[in-house]
């Protein structure tokens, strides 16, 4: 315990960052960063993207007081934690990873009357219990919903089909969400339930009049190669015929090793986080990055470093009150409140999607 303790300390003496521009912004945001270091480089990465956002805030005159905890893998060092930052008149606290540290801290933030971003997890239920908290990460059922609408919309008449091999897949939930919804927007659907994709299963139910789309009810490599040696050989074979597939957050980590085949198949895929890598503003992080910490980021969905800048950028500016606006670098944030002065969850989707010239386009539905 006396070890974890004088850690805990210097991690408070070391990590504490001071940005000060008093001109414009006469008290300094005093915030509070909780992140569980010993989980892994992720939690390192979006600390360091963290400090790279406060180097921007800095020349928009915004002061910031900073202090940086590790929290460590389990609940049992944040009361040593809230009893440090008790005489600290909190603005913002963000951080917590599993589901019992957001709870604590949320539990916490709530008895301050302090805001609370949740930056990770996608689950639990604290933006139904506290209303000073932001979750970043939508929660999947929100996700589904507005997801399946927006596919209506996009393929109100197309040919749907969907590879659910023995019923399985660890997409099958949203794979069953959209299978209600198609109805109410007058699409019909086909369902191969094989294991091993072949090419007669597809030429069942192939429309040659309309466009087909694809959908599997599992995110991983193999299966995005279980579908597309059938799809090409049908291609080789029928080149007028129009076949799209549509496709899921982890596929943007498969996007070099699969983009061929994403070109040609008019791929889709529904995502919170979306990094344009053409963008001059994400040349300017990724080189800026590199020369402060002579690394790379880890090739991780969502990309860690990018998501502690944005999130910073972001709940920075909005406490300052000197920015209205906000485009992130990898999310843009589009806060709903939940039912009965709830908490609020970022709404914010991107559709992703490949085209046949070779470029790349990523739309916000309505």
């Amino acid at each position: 315990m006396q070890q974890r303790i004088l850690l805990f300390f210097i991690l408070i003496s070391t990590f504490f960052y001071n940005v000060e521009s008093a001109q414009a912004h006469p008290k300094s945001l005093q915030t509070a960063l909780l992140l569980p270091f010993s989980s892994g480089n992720r939690m390192v990465e979006y600390y360091e993207g963290f400090l790279l956002a406060l180097e921007d805030i800095k020349k928009k005159g915004i002061s910031v007081n900073l202090q940086v905890f590790d929290i460590g893998e389990d609940t049992s060092y944040l009361p040593d934690i809230f009893a440090e930052l008790y005489w600290t008149d909190l603005d913002l606290i963000i951080g917590g990873l599993s589901d019992k540290q957001v709870k604590m801290i949320s539990d916490y933030s709530k008895s301050r009357k302090v805001p609370y971003v949740i930056p990770f997890t996608s689950k639990g239920y604290e933006s139904l219990n506290n209303g000073y908290v932001y979750q970043v990460n939508t929660p999947q059922l929100q996700v589904y919903s507005k997801v399946s609408n927006a596919f209506g919309k996009k393929y109100n008449n197309s040919n749907v089909i969907f590879y659910t091999p023995n019923r399985q897949g660890n997409k099958m939930d949203f794979v069953q969400t959209l299978q209600k919804e198609l109805p109410a927007n007058n699409i019909t659907y086909h369902v191969i339930e094989s294991n091993d994709l072949s090419e007669n299963d597809l030429s069942v139910y192939l429309n040659p009049e309309k466009n087909n789309v694809l959908i599997s009810s599992d995110d991983t490599s193999e299966t995005i190669s279980k579908m597309m040696n059938p799809l090409k050989t049908l291609k080789q074979k029928q080149p007028e015929l129009s076949v799209s597939i549509f496709g899921y957050p982890s596929w943007l980590v498969y996007a070099n090793e699969q983009s061929d085949n994403f070109f040609r198949f008019n791929a889709c895929f529904f995502s919170i986080f979306y990094v344009d890598p053409l963008s001059p503003q994400v040349k300017s992080f990724k080189n800026n990055y590199y020369k402060w910490f002579s690394k790379e980021m880890i090739n991780t969905y969502p990309k860690y470093g990018l998501l502690g800048y944005d999130t910073a950028m972001y709940f920075l500016q909005k406490l300052s009150r000197i920015t209205s606006s906000f485009t992130g670098l990898q999310t843009n944030f589009s806060f709903e409140r939940m039912p009965n002065s709830s908490g609020l969850v970022n709404t914010n989707i991107y559709l992703v999607e490949f085209h046949s010239d070779y470029t790349v386009s990523a739309q916000q539905p309505n």
